[in-house]
């Protein structure tokens, strides 16, 4: 494959080669020897990726720059016991913050995280827990230069989602507390190039959930607002001259339609996963909200 690789980019005489999301960086990386003469990695450095990789660093780098994160832990075969009772419901995802959104699964007791558990055996990767705080999600895209500048910091709101992912998107306000430490963030793991952070709104509180390189959950959808996350890319690595004015992020909606007639299916058969279930909401109110987005929304 990286030879095939090296021979398309040659053969195109590319300037440079991307990623659109952490797993494929750090394999790019690897390739790096590879790559033509004159053909520039576009991607962060092993380190920033590998810090992004691991969910207990994202948590330990978040709550550094005072972002509000959950009680969280660390659960093996045998150590459901260690996640108190009072945390209960929760939302259990794998160590490896690479892997799919689709993992994340919610537990309402210990014994059913035990039970778990005990089926995927004592081999099995550890889990990350933290209490299951049902709500909208806030995504705070941003980009960080090779120079170390972060810029391009806006925020949007995806109000349901599927298996983490977001059905529709809007643009939405970013405090500027919050803009400031999510780019200290960026700057402390030493990121270059696009990256997105997802905060869950509950409580009048925005929980940090997980950060992301890439594309990330939002990525494409905010591209449709206006976002121009492929210009960024090329900036961040100097590429580009960075544009006189901010990205003009249209006040719409946009919408992924796979998801959202998938999100609307799982609402008429009451099967939607218990992670993107809402408490303030009927099925009725979430399938008119769906219409609604199908109709009025920027799609594909």
């Amino acid at each position: 494959a990286a030879d095939r690789l090296a021979a398309f980019l040659a053969a195109t005489g590319a300037s440079g080669i991307a990623a659109a999301d952490a797993v494929t960086g750090r394999w790019l990386g690897a390739q790096a020897a590879a790559l033509p003469t004159g053909c520039r990695l576009w991607t962060p450095a092993a380190a920033a990726l590998a810090g992004l990789a691991d969910r207990t660093q994202q948590v330990e780098a978040a709550r550094a720059v005072g972002l509000d994160v959950p009680p969280t832990y660390v659960v093996r075969a045998a150590l459901a016991g260690s996640v108190p009772k009072g945390q209960f419901p929760v939302v259990a995802r794998p160590l490896d913050a690479t892997t799919a959104a689709a993992t994340a699964r919610r537990f309402a007791r210990r014994g059913d995280l035990a039970a778990q558990l005990r089926k995927a055996g004592a081999l099995a990767p550890p889990l990350v827990v933290q209490p299951h705080r049902p709500g909208a999600l806030l995504l705070v895209r941003g980009c960080r230069g090779h120079d170390g500048g972060v810029f391009a910091l806006d925020a949007f709101l995806a109000e349901r989602t599927l298996h983490g992912r977001p059905v529709s998107l809007r643009p939405a306000p970013l405090p500027p507390r919050l803009a400031a430490r999510c780019a200290a963030f960026a700057d402390a793991g030493g990121l270059t190039g696009p990256f997105e952070l997802a905060f869950t709104v509950a409580a009048g509180r925005l929980w940090f959930d997980e950060a992301a390189y890439g594309f990330g959950r939002a990525g494409r959808l905010a591209m449709r607002l206006g976002y121009d996350l492929p210009r960024h890319l090329l900036v961040a690595h100097g590429a580009a001259p960075r544009p006189p004015t901010p990205d003009s992020v249209a006040a719409a909606c946009a919408v992924d339609r796979s998801t959202l007639l998938r999100h609307g299916r799982a609402l008429l058969a009451d099967s939607l996963p218990a992670v993107d279930r809402r408490s303030d909401d009927s099925r009725w109110r979430l399938l008119a909200s769906d219409l609604g987005d199908l109709i009025g929304g920027r799609g594909a």
